[in-house]
């Protein structure tokens, strides 16, 4: 089974990674950032501040989105609520220009902008912290079994080598994709692990130890993966509920129903 501490780290991440802003009080009521959803929801307080709002996404939207803003005109300012999702996969890059747009455009102050890139970067140690952990729990059991290989090749001899190869790929795979950090190196990097552990856990869970191993690595790359499935295309329309939604209509949904199947697969439950 998952440690305590691995299961706190998947449930985190499988809470989506949600962060509120409270925002400066004159322009929005609030301004939650939905991650693994890829929804920005901003409430305006008032009509400036819904101006200030439709003329910072219409310039956005190039770069960042499918499509303009359309002009937004409503009485009743208390029930107005923008949820906008990005068009492309996010990358650090991105997600931190929006919230410097948020700052020029006095929708969130610079205090909240650091606050949450704080936040995320704790996260994202937290992840890579787990994995390098895991990483290193292989090293020390492959070194285990090639000591017995030595007394005992026959009993031995098959579980080392599957074991150091299973960590040299891990190993080679992980530097890979923490260089470039981007939607695609993860997915390289989830395919390589998920093809070297199933290669070597016939063998390996023979062994006493390696099954719980295996299970925490397994979760540790899944958790590695949350930030980088975020991807959707847009479409504007109004709800009856006086919500003005940039609703996507590709796979994003699709992909978080993956990375839960994905999480399975690796962590066989």
């Amino acid at each position: 089974m998952p440690s305590m501490e691995m299961n706190c780290c998947i449930g985190k991440s499988l809470n989506y990674m949600r962060f509120s802003m409270s925002s400066f009080k004159h322009s929005c009521e609030k301004i939650d950032i939905n991650l693994a959803h890829n929804v920005l929801t901003i409430c305006p307080k008032n009509r400036e501040a819904l101006q200030r709002i439709t003329a910072l996404f219409n310039n956005l939207y190039i770069l960042y989105f499918i499509g303009g803003i359309p002009s937004i005109t409503y009485d009743d300012m208390d029930q107005i609520q923008i949820n906008i999702k990005y068009s492309q996969q996010i990358t650090d890059a991105k997600l931190k220009n929006t919230l410097l747009s948020f700052v020029n455009s006095e929708l969130i102050s610079q205090d909240e902008k650091e606050t949450f890139l704080n936040e995320l970067e704790l996260t994202k140690t937290s992840f890579t912290t787990q994995f390098n952990t895991e990483l290193e729990n292989i090293r020390k059991k492959a070194e285990e079994l090639s000591k017995k290989a030595e007394v005992d090749p026959y009993h031995y001899e098959s579980a080392s080598k599957a074991a150091n190869r299973l960590h040299q790929e891990l190993l080679i795979a992980s530097q890979l994709y923490f260089y470039h950090k981007t939607p695609e190196a993860y997915e390289n990097f989830k395919q390589t692990c998920q093809r070297e552990i199933e290669r070597a856990r016939p063998v390996l869970e023979q062994h006493r130890g390696w099954k719980p191993l295996l299970v925490n690595v397994g979760a540790a790359i899944i958790g590695l993966g949350v930030l980088y499935l975020l991807a959707a295309s847009i479409n504007y329309y109004k709800t009856e509920g006086r919500h003005f939604f940039f609703h996507f209509e590709t796979d994003s949904l699709q992909k978080l129903e993956n990375l839960n199947m994905a999480q399975s697969q690796v962590l066989r439950i």
